[in-house]
């Protein structure tokens, strides 16, 4: 049997604005994937006339352990 417990959902209102910010914590294995395309949607926010910010926070460091998982390369260690 399928599940439609979609079709009951709430519809989402979205607050017309003409300012965003963007906060992404943490660029590791998910977050220095997911910054390339936050960045875009601030690129084409902007491109339509919002003010757009976007700030990326993670105090930790490039390390060779880490780069096969994240969006990073040798050099940039």
């Amino acid at each position: 049997m399928f599940n439609y417990d979609y079709l009951q959902a709430s519809s989402l209102i979205i607050k017309q604005t003409d300012s965003i910010n963007f906060w992404l914590i943490g660029a590791g294995g998910t977050g220095s994937w997911l910054s390339y395309h936050v960045a875009r949607l601030a690129r084409s926010l902007g491109k339509l006339g919002k003010k757009v910010q976007l700030a990326i926070a993670d105090p930790d460091i490039v390390e060779e352990a880490n780069i096969s998982r994240q969006a990073f390369c040798d050099k940039e260690r």
